[in-house]
């Protein structure tokens, strides 16, 4: 899957959270719009240049003001998107066409998918 990511949607993710694990998983959400259905990714997704500086400038400014006794955006460097590679994106795409995900299995009992508590520590 390609798209194009906007400012505004990174900055209303950002706006909205006032907990980088949660800034995280509402971005991760932008690449895989299942992610609460999600049990493992391997693989990093793909973001261009410019927009991996933008939100890692956001993250370093967020976590200044919200986790001062953190490295600032040091989460989103360790589990962030790969700028790497997304060399060959345009400056505001996002891949992840080289992502393997495994989906949960749904739970006939419920009909619905078990909670599984994905979060940021358990990527990769």
């Amino acid at each position: 899957m390609r798209k194009t990511l906007k400012k505004q949607e990174i900055d209303a993710i950002f706006d909205a959270y006032d907990n980088q694990e949660d800034v995280l998983n509402a971005l991760y959400k932008l690449a895989f719009p299942q992610w609460d259905d999600i049990k493992s990714l391997n693989g990093w997704p793909a973001i261009g240049k410019e927009a991996g500086h933008y939100i890692m400038k956001k993250f370093m400014a967020f976590d200044r003001t919200h986790h001062s006794a953190v490295f600032n955006g040091g989460l989103w460097m360790n589990n962030g998107f790969s700028t790497h590679d997304g060399q060959s994106l345009e400056p505001w795409d996002l891949s992840t066409d080289n992502c393997k995900v495994e989906m949960m299995a749904r739970s006939t009992a419920a009909g619905r998918p078990p909670s599984h508590g994905l979060s940021a520590n358990a990527l990769h």
